[in-house]
């Protein structure tokens, strides 16, 4: 390089210079340089990019335990040391990662920086750096100690003091933190360097707020329900899960209302897991004595159609009555069913009514419906679901839902053989905690109901007589 005649550098020193680092003589777009000014970025090492190229080639983990990774860890180590001791000649101190020189000086010599309302010490200083939020010990605030609480005013003057043996964030920080980003720093230091602690503060939030929500730890431990609340979760372990809690990644009230819905989820499912049983102990209880018998005699008439109407139910045993529909038969209903009450007197209809009677005997099984009243409590459905389970009911049906007042009300379809096996049926559920009243469906008033049915046999024992004595 030649000015004003004079020569600054020999060509030799110029080809040493320009085999050692890029763009020495132009930049990257080809542009000849008058002069190198190092205010845009330092000039690029040959040697150092070809070695850095060379390790990033290399696929490994650092943080594994074998010969590579522990190499890379020594490049790394020694890349430190020769930072510190070559480069900036100290012997000791901490080197500020992930920032250029110029951003270093002005963030922590005197730079302007933006903050929430109500920002604290401790948001200046993780919004300085992560090394700085995590070693800090004091703070001044224009030029006076202050706590970590203090509230920061616009044009305050933060000067951060830190300690290389700082015992890093407390706990009460989250609290104090009002910026994101400070929490979730402080977050990620709890999480890397006191996984024990953590496990033992989360546990403890974890349990407290189970007991709140009225679920006793206990309950959640057994193997049907921890490792599909784990699974839902998306850990690994139960330490997992109270670490996460205790380092703030998850809520602990978050986390038990995730669970409570599991729980929710599993009750229904044994429900339905408890009527299945039922229905199979019924199935093979009947399964020999069920044939193609309908059970019913309809007077004046032979192998009609029947069917047994849905709006009362009838089953062997109760007072019955026959309607013809036309072209489908003859519907059976209870002689107090209220569709039967309401229309036996209608001169459109009261001429299609006929009388009908069980047969002596059936083995067949009828559907019939019961409904009950109970007030509202936790376990009714799996009482009444046990109690049927205990009778070896068969089960078709068993629906719940809660009503007005704090009551509940459970319709269920069963089937049975007769009126006594119904009774039973509904005198064992009668007995359950917290019911009120039990009926079945289609029924009418039963002063009517009772007077007309005794009306009924009684003209059928008469005509029974009649046809006994011709």
């Amino acid at each position: 390089m030649i000015t004003d005649e004079k020569i600054l550098f020999d060509d030799a020193f110029l080809k040493e210079i320009q085999d050692k680092f890029y763009y020495v003589h132009e930049d990257y777009l080809g542009r000849k340089r008058q002069f190198f000014e190092n205010s845009g970025g330092s000039l690029r090492l040959k040697a150092a990019v070809e070695e850095k190229a060379r390790l990033e080639k290399i696929p490994d983990c650092p943080e594994r335990i074998h010969d590579t990774s522990m190499m890379l860890k020594q490049v790394k180590a020694d890349g430190m040391r020769d930072i510190m001791q070559v480069i900036f000649g100290a012997k000791s101190g901490a080197l500020v990662t992930e920032l250029t020189s110029s951003q270093v000086m002005f963030q922590i010599v005197s730079d302007v920086i933006n903050l929430p309302a109500g920002a604290t010490p401790i948001d200046f200083a993780y919004s300085i750096h992560s090394a700085i939020g995590n070693s800090m010990v004091g703070a001044t605030v224009n030029g006076r100690i202050v706590n970590f609480d203090y509230v920061l005013q616009n044009g305050d003057i933060v000067d951060i003091r830190t300690s290389k043996n700082a015992p890093g964030p407390s706990r009460d920080w989250l609290n104090l933190a009002k910026s994101g980003a400070a929490r979730t720093k402080i977050k990620q230091w709890f999480k890397k360097e006191r996984r024990e602690e953590n496990i033992v503060h989360g546990k403890e939030q974890f349990e407290r707020e189970l007991r709140a929500n009225g679920i006793a730890p206990a309950d959640i431990m057994g193997d049907e329900i921890l490792p599909l609340i784990l699974k839902r979760l998306a850990f690994t372990s139960l330490d997992d899960l109270y670490a996460a809690i205790g380092y703030g990644g998850v809520t602990a009230t978050r986390t038990v209302n995730r669970i409570r819905d599991e729980i929710l989820r599993n009750q229904k499912a044994n429900q339905k897991n408890a009527i299945d049983r039922i229905n199979e102990a019924a199935e093979r209880r009947n399964k020999r004595a069920r044939h193609a018998v309908h059970g019913i005699l309809v007077e004046g008439l032979d192998n009609c159609l029947i069917k047994f109407s849905r709006c009362c139910t009838p089953v062997p045993g109760d007072g019955i009555i026959g309607f013809i529909t036309r072209g489908a038969g003859v519907s059976i209903h209870r002689t107090d069913c209220e569709n039967y009450l309401a229309s036996r007197d209608n001169p459109e209809t009261a001429g299609r009514w006929i009388r009908v009677s069980w047969a002596e005997r059936t083995t067949d099984s009828y559907s019939t419906t019961l409904m009950l009243l109970s007030a509202q409590r936790s376990g009714l459905v799996m009482d009444v679901a046990t109690a049927l389970n205990t009778l070896n009911a068969k089960v078709r049906t068993l629906t719940a839902r809660d009503v007005d007042s704090g009551r509940s009300t459970i319709t269920i379809t069963v089937e049975v053989h007769d009126l006594a096996e119904l009774r039973t049926i509904i005198s064992r559920l009668s007995a359950i905690r917290g019911v009120i009243r039990i009926s079945r469906s289609g029924a009418s008033d039963p002063a009517k109901a009772a007077a007309h049915t005794a009306e009924l046999q009684a003209e059928q024992e008469k005509k029974a007589k009649q046809e006994g004595k011709a």
